[in-house]
């Protein structure tokens, strides 16, 4: 069964950050879909009601949910706007979601802002024109991650809600198995091969 993991939040809320390192943390076969990347990188398009960046979100999503094991939709998000992403999501039961909103404040974002290397490319005035107050899902509920939270503890209590820990030892213990079993198969069927050409050389020697 796929996972779904939304991450939303106000611009320099840290949610960046904390898909790509769940996104590490996963590994082989995690999509992530970052909003900024999609809108602004891809398509260069607007944002609202409107935006084309929802039918591509679709389109990744339905192949997220069809060839990946943890899907991570990443971005501001807001939630009226976007929220035939939303309906989307929950007409297809077979997801399973886990959604966290970084409710910070204001001052708190302009804060984390102020250290990051986008600092120099947009302000605390870009900031207050993309803020939305507490913008929280009505058709999924969400987890509030706040100020406090660093990624790493954000990155364990995803982890820890997921119930990654204890499937992800079995799934390592279950191909270490599978490749001993690989092993003694091919180291079995060496011997067989030294053996017919010892038998092979012996018989040339007699003629």
């Amino acid at each position: 069964m796929p996972n779904l993991i939304i991450i939303r939040g106000n611009a320099a809320s840290g949610k960046s950050s904390l898909a790509r390192a769940l996104q590490q943390q996963l590994g082989e076969n995690t999509l992530r879909l970052s909003q900024d990347e999609l809108r602004r990188e891809m398509l260069l398009a607007h944002d609202g009601f409107d935006t084309p960046t929802i039918s591509l979100l679709k389109t990744l999503l339905h192949y997220g949910f069809n060839n990946c094991d943890y899907i991570i939709l990443e971005g501001i998000l807001k939630a009226d706007w976007y929220q035939p992403i939303w309906h989307y999501i929950t007409e297809n039961p077979q997801i399973k979601t886990f959604a966290y909103y970084y409710d910070l404040t204001f001052e708190e974002t302009v804060k984390h802002h102020s250290q990051r290397a986008k600092s120099k490319d947009f302000g605390k005035a870009s900031l207050k024109k993309w803020w939305n107050d507490k913008d929280y899902m009505k058709t999924i509920p969400e987890q509030l991650f706040n100020a406090e939270l660093s990624i790493e503890q954000a990155l364990s209590h995803i982890l820890k809600d997921m119930s990654l820990g204890q499937k992800s030892k079995l799934k390592y213990k279950k191909r270490t198995r599978q490749y001993s079993e690989y092993q003694k198969t091919s180291f079995v069927r060496f011997l067989g091969f030294i053996y017919h050409l010892e038998k092979l050389m012996a018989g040339n020697l007699k003629n």
